[in-house]
């Protein structure tokens, strides 16, 4: 239960220690419940009922980091990240329907549901895609930050001020691609791969 996240102890009064760039996954979670339990949603109308959350709440082969009721009738699920995981995105989009499904089994009524990443890194290219995607469950992202001596929750859609711990891995390492097109060819690692309007041979 979420009894075993409180208690976090700090250097000052106020004055956070952690440093969410470089603390593990337990750490994290446990600091934000503390200190940033009332901000975990972006929308406080949706704020999380902290008695009765429950933390690591197993689903078949998946284990939800934390699923808490919100204030207007619903359940929230929290899924804490310490890294740029090219797993978020799949954990994003898999866990509501677990959720729902585990529902479905237990002849339960479907309450609504809403996702929520507390992530110290984030791919901006995961919020792209997810625009796209247009989830059933709206999806909603907080990055982790430290502001002097304490921690703060932000939107990463205004996370310029952050450049190392939000930003689209296609572009900020473009120069890494190994495709290039020279006006008529696309070539992968300097191999033709495909140009325009010819098909490939059938084998």
């Amino acid at each position: 239960m979420l009894s075993r996240l409180q208690g976090v102890p700090v250097h000052r009064e106020g004055e956070c220690r952690m440093d969410p760039r470089s603390c593990s996954e337990r750490e994290l979670r446990r600091q934000v419940c503390a200190e940033l339990w009332g901000e975990l949603d972006p929308n406080p109308e949706y704020v999380l009922d902290r008695e009765r959350a429950v933390d690591e709440v197993r689903i078949g082969n998946f284990i939800l980091d934390m699923l808490a009721p919100n204030a207007r009738g619903g359940l929230t699920i929290v899924e804490f990240k310490v890294v740029m995981s090219k797993d978020t995105l799949a954990q994003l989009l898999l866990y509501p329907r677990a959720l729902r499904r585990a529902l479905e089994r237990a002849n339960a009524p479907e309450p609504s549901l809403r996702m929520l990443l507390v992530t110290s890194y984030l791919d901006k290219g995961v919020i792209k895609v997810l625009e796209t995607l247009a989830p059933k469950d709206p999806v909603f992202f907080r990055l982790c930050v430290k502001t002097g001596d304490r921690l703060a929750l932000v939107d990463p859609q205004a996370s310029s001020e952050w450049p190392n711990q939000c930003y689209d891995q296609v572009d900020e390492f473009a120069s890494k691609t190994a495709l290039t097109w020279n006006g008529s060819e696309l070539r992968a690692k300097g191999r033709l791969l495909w140009t325009p309007g010819t098909l490939s041979p059938k084998e």
